[in-house]
């Protein structure tokens, strides 16, 4: 599925609205639901399917396991599996071995950083640079700051150079938050057994 079919069914006005969910209004959550589509920006944005898909990876899933897997370097697909943890493994491992030979973790990183640039200035603006960095410099701050243990996702993202554009950068930083965010349900889920 390339993107065009994704979005076409993915991302269109539902007939019938799904009711809103009831969560609780903590500061985690309001901090989730603002980050959440600042970090997806790395694969459902068109600006970075489109660069993925030159590099020859047209296929969305592939596109999203090895983007996000190459934060890791080039492991082998068991990394990968034990990693993103929610998916089913052989499923995972055939996206994953499928994907990663198209095109380099270098070019895959590159694409995913300067399609999530171009999208959020897209969607905010070249005007609110002044106000993006000032998010983007907090963000970064505090995934410096935060512990790395057992999350490697998180830990593969923050070992990579942070991109030098403000909205590259607010990206990072939201990147970082889901991924810890993520890493970190995981270890809840295995320690719940």
């Amino acid at each position: 599925m390339n993107y065009e079919d994704l979005a076409n069914v993915y991302l269109q006005p539902l007939a019938s609205p799904i009711p809103e969910p009831v969560v609780p209004a903590t500061p985690a959550r309001r901090l989730r639901d603002a980050l959440e589509p600042i970090a997806t920006q790395g694969w459902w944005s068109r600006e970075v399917s489109t660069r993925i898909a030159a590099l020859g990876l047209e296929d969305f899933l592939g596109a999203y396991v090895w983007g996000r897997a190459a934060a890791l370097g080039e492991p082998d697909a068991s990394v990968v599996v034990a990693t993103f943890g929610v998916f089913e493994t052989s499923f995972l491992t055939s996206v994953y071995e499928a994907a990663k030979p198209i095109a380099s973790r270098d070019a895959i990183l590159q694409a995913r950083a300067d399609g999530a640039a171009a999208s959020l200035t897209r969607i905010l603006g070249p005007d609110a640079e002044a106000e993006v960095a000032e998010v983007a410099d907090a963000l970064l701050q505090a995934t410096d700051a935060a512990d790395g243990v057992a999350r490697p996702l998180f830990s593969g993202l923050r070992s990579l150079p942070v991109p030098s554009d403000p909205y590259g950068r607010l990206w990072r930083g939201a990147e970082l938050v889901r991924e810890h965010r993520g890493d970190s349900h995981l270890a809840a889920c295995i320690g719940a057994g």
